[in-house]
C-alpha cells in the first residue's frame, strides 16, 4: 500500500496559472520598457511547461489544460513575436 495520494486539482487554479496569467504576462510585460517581446514569451510559457511537468513527474499523467496553457501562449507570443497580422488569432 501506498502512503501518497494523488490530491484532486482546482481546475480553477489550473486555468488561471496555465492560461490567464501566461497571458497577462504577454500583455503586460512584453514591452521594450519591461521584459521585451522574447523574454516576455519565454516567462510566459515557463508557467504551464513547469506545472505541466510537475503534474508529469507528480502523479504520472499527462495535464491537459496545462498543454491548452502552453499552446496559447505559444500562438499568441509567436504572433507577436513575429509581428503577423493580428488576424491570425482568429
Amino acid at each position: 500500500m501506498s502512503n501518497k495520494t494523488n490530491k484532486k486539482s482546482n481546475p480553477l487554479f489550473e486555468i488561471v496559472f496555465n492560461v490567464f496569467l501566461p497571458s497577462f504576462i504577454l500583455m503586460k510585460f512584453s514591452g521594450e520598457e519591461h521584459l521585451g517581446t522574447v523574454w516576455a514569451l519565454v516567462v510566459a510559457l515557463a508557467f504551464p511547461v513547469v506545472y505541466g511537468g510537475m503534474e508529469l513527474i507528480r502523479n504520472k499523467r499527462f495535464n491537459f489544460i496545462a498543454a491548452l496553457g502552453f499552446v496559447s501562449v505559444l500562438l499568441t507570443g509567436g504572433i507577436g513575436l513575429l509581428e503577423l497580422d493580428t488576424r491570425w488569432l482568429a
